[in-house]
């Protein structure tokens, strides 16, 4: 009975945050993200205008291989990628908040119920230091036109400032 309602508390306050989060995201980070792409688009773009002048054996393979990228899936503009977005931070918000009542049901097991609150909210604070703001002191966002490190050193670089925040 217990882990029924721990469930469908965790998804009542995952619903919640994904709401404020998906929200908070499209008034700040999807202007960036549509700027960026327009960028892209344009990067895209050019090399298919100077192909053009190339010799004729050799022009179609260099903007065939271009037009495949250009075809991966992405979500389509507007509803379909919020959707999406609303759906990943809903998932994200509902795995903290299962690891954030599990520490309070401890707590609770154990007969602290006057520090079951601020455990919780401290739990909370370490999940964010250690997943979001430890790693992204060293690892920006990586804007289209910008160096970046390759993806293996990225992640390398997340990977140990987690496992070292924790």
């Amino acid at each position: 009975m217990i882990f029924q309602r721990l469930i469908w508390a965790g998804l009542a306050v995952a619903l919640a945050v994904g709401i404020v989060q998906t929200g908070v995201q499209h008034l700040q980070a999807v202007p960036i993200i549509l700027a960026a792409e327009v960028y892209e688009d344009q990067k895209i773009e050019a090399p298919a205008t100077t192909t053009e002048a190339a010799p004729a054996g050799h022009a179609g393979h260099e903007g065939h291989a271009m037009a495949e990228e250009a075809e991966a899936w992405a979500p389509a503009d507007g509803f379909e990628r919020t959707a999406w977005t609303f759906a990943a931070n809903v998932l994200h918000a509902f795995s903290m908040a299962l690891l954030v009542f599990a520490v309070m049901g401890v707590a609770l097991w154990r007969g602290t119920t006057l520090r079951a609150l601020p455990l919780a909210l401290v739990t909370a604070a370490a999940g964010w230091l250690v997943f979001h703001f430890w790693p992204s002191i060293g690892l920006h966002a990586e804007i289209p036109g910008m160096d970046a490190a390759r993806l293996g050193s990225r992640q390398g670089w997340w990977i140990l400032a987690a496992v070292s925040a924790a």
